[in-house]
């Protein structure tokens, strides 16, 4: 049936404002209105219940899009290349080739669409990082004080209200991770994935406001990831869909491993 005129003036001054909040092409007024028309409803309490819910799921699926661009645009990735790889005979973990590429070089390209920033962590082969042409800063704290210093140094130099840091040893991190994470931000200060079997405290967003108590918590000696955050306001966030993602290499073994892998993708 046709839509009474008042119904129709009503509708079509709503579709034109959602099109000019939203941005969609003029064309789409006249499509919508066309199939509004068809529409058999017996009273028009019904047929703007209907409009409304419409309106509201593009207006709350918008929304949603906006925030976690948001999110992602506030968030710098620290890669932590900066330990002393001394299982996989002293080397530079990042710049170990798989695939005829460096480690450090598959990360950029997996996490660089998901953060507006990244920064390299290292302590030796400076020259070598730089030439990906990203920041690069060395430990604050002396004698290879582990993931944890380099983490310091990222939440001291980064201009963003988060960091997500990811090892230089893991190639196949997720594509979604940075969204998995943030989705669980809310009033959270360290979000932490975890892939069923173990915690990654080494693939974690935090929140740069919580600089000062990790510089105190390395001063006393302490070095453990896993500890510190947990003595945070943390929320841990269940990964055991993509337990693959968080393969890391610290062997010639798990570089085999990591090789064959590789092939399968």
């Amino acid at each position: 049936m046709t839509l009474p005129p008042i119904i129709r003036k009503d509708l079509s001054h709503s579709i034109r404002q959602l099109s000019l909040y939203y941005h969609y092409p003029i064309w789409l007024n006249s499509l919508l209105l066309a199939a509004a028309s068809r529409l058999n409803f017996s009273n028009k309490t019904r047929f703007y219940q209907l409009i409304r819910t419409f309106f509201d799921i593009i207006r709350k699926n918008s929304q949603n899009s906006r925030n976690m661009q948001n999110k992602t645009q506030n968030i710098t990735a620290v890669i932590l290349a900066g330990g002393e790889g001394t299982r996989l005979s002293g080397l530079d973990k990042g710049l170990v080739k798989l695939n005829n590429k460096p480690l450090v070089q598959h990360l950029i390209e997996r996490i660089k669409p998901q953060v507006s920033h990244i920064m390299i962590s290292a302590n030796r082969n400076i020259g070598s990082y730089k030439k990906f042409g990203l920041p690069v800063f060395k430990d604050s704290v002396n004698d290879f004080a582990g993931p944890l210093a380099g983490i310091l140094k990222a939440l001291q130099e980064s201009q963003t209200e988060w960091i997500l840091s990811v090892p230089a040893d893991s190639p196949f991190i997720s594509t979604n991770l940075v969204s998995r994470l943030s989705e669980n931000i809310k009033d959270n200060k360290v979000v932490i994935p975890d892939d069923g079997k173990y915690l990654h405290p080494t693939f974690a967003l935090i929140h740069k406001s919580l600089a000062a108590s990790l510089e105190g918590f390395l001063q006393q000696g302490e070095r453990k990831a896993r500890v510190w955050m947990q003595q945070q306001k943390h929320k841990i966030v269940d990964f055991s869909d993509q337990a693959e993602a968080f393969m890391n290499i610290n062997t010639q073994e798990e570089l085999q491993h990591a090789e064959q892998h590789f092939s399968k993708l």
